[in-house]
């Protein structure tokens, strides 16, 4: 079984490669996008004078560049699994593939593995050109902490978007539901400045998104130089988010595909 589902990873990977390999411009553009996305927050945060507490850095640019390029993992995760289920509808090789052997679950998180994968080739673009065009001050990092928090993250922003996925499903829409989860994730998670300056309400709304807690521990790893002992509290209560999405999600998924088979619905958009 364990060969079957390594096959099946497998072949996603190179399908989604290859359609990738289509497109040699769009490295490019991603490099391009990436630049134009850093020179601009580089040069606001010249007129920001950042008062940090919570990190040992003496520039805003480097709090930012974190923020914005580990904010890619969300996007990517509620995004990924909505983007192939509404293209697998609407070219019509969604029947094909809910009748396979393959648990369905299983084939809407392989398809996501890719974009993952080239999700971290745009991290690591953000931070080389992040270092040596605008001299970010960022540490080199633990490998093992910085794993755990990224795996920790994977999990959990893949489950919100397989739970995102479920209701296109049901509802048979997704841009809505994804943007606005995207927007209140992006506002309240500590993406573009710390929460401590977040009014008290507001400040408590953010301890209940889990980007928060990711966002801490990957500027911890990266800013103070940190290691999962030092910010242990932040990976419990992520180990603890992803412990209950995970298998919620699942569930979730797996009880709309099949109310929508018994209704006649699932292959129409």
């Amino acid at each position: 079984m364990n060969t079957n589902i390594l096959s099946v990873i497998k072949a996603f990977i190179i399908k989604d490669a290859k359609i990738e390999k289509r497109y040699h411009l769009h490295f490019l553009f991603q490099f391009l996008k990436i630049l134009t996305t850093l020179t601009i927050y580089y040069f606001l945060s010249k007129l920001i004078i950042y008062k940090n507490t919570d990190y040992s850095i003496k520039s805003y640019f480097s709090f930012i560049l974190i923020g914005i390029s580990f904010f890619s993992i969300l996007r990517v995760g509620l995004t990924a699994f909505t983007e192939e289920l509404i293209r697998s509808i609407n070219t019509g090789v969604l029947e094909s593939l809910m009748m396979s052997p393959v648990p369905a679950s299983l084939i809407i998180l392989c398809s996501s593995i890719w974009k993952h994968i080239f999700n971290f080739f745009r991290i690591f673009m953000y931070f080389i050109i992040g270092i040596f065009l605008f001299n970010a001050n960022i540490m080199m990092p633990d490998i093992f902490s910085l794993i755990v928090v990224i795996i920790l993250s994977l999990i959990i922003f893949s489950s919100l978007g397989l739970i995102s996925s479920s209701l296109v499903i049901f509802v048979k829409r997704s841009d809505p539901v994804n943007w606005i989860l995207g927007q209140i994730f992006f506002i309240f998670g500590g993406v573009l400045f710390p929460v401590k300056i977040l009014p008290a309400p507001l400040q408590v709304f953010s301890k209940m998104i889990p980007l928060t807690y990711a966002l801490d521990s990957f500027r911890s790893i990266f800013l103070s130089g940190h290691n999962i002992v030092d910010f242990k509290k932040d990976v419990l209560i992520l180990f603890i988010f992803a412990c209950v999405l995970a298998p919620l999600s699942l569930f979730i998924f797996n009880r709309m595909i099949k109310k929508a088979k018994a209704s006649g619905t699932l292959y129409q958009h």
